[in-house]
């Protein structure tokens, strides 16, 4: 039952994103560097895009401070981050998502 209605929610999510992304996808990663900004210094958690979700990875460059991106190590644990820099090798992880090849967790 969950598992139908995380479905019917990513569906969803994903029919409302998509004409956004269509029009400027550039402008939703501008805005949000501009408010990250204001969080210089501060560990910053972010994620490797996937289809139409915002590409956060401009901001992610820009940020001044530790960021961190989401890895699944097993199916049904929690989710640990390793350490992102613009220059880290990325390898496919779970469900398609790319993922640090190395780095600090």
């Amino acid at each position: 039952m969950v598992d139908d209605v995380k479905a019917a929610m990513r569906k969803a999510a994903y029919a409302a994103r998509r004409p956004a992304f269509e029009v400027g996808p550039g402008r939703a990663a501008d805005f949000l560097a501009d408010y990250l900004a204001a969080f210089k210094g501060s560990a910053l958690a972010g994620y490797m895009p996937m289809r139409t979700e915002i590409d956060p990875l401009p901001a992610m460059a820009a940020h001044q401070g530790p960021v961190g991106v989401p890895v699944i190590i097993a199916k049904a644990t929690p989710l640990q981050f390793c350490a992102w820099t613009p220059d880290a090798v990325m390898v496919a992880g779970e469900f398609g998502a790319r993922v640090p090849e190395a780095g600090d967790w």
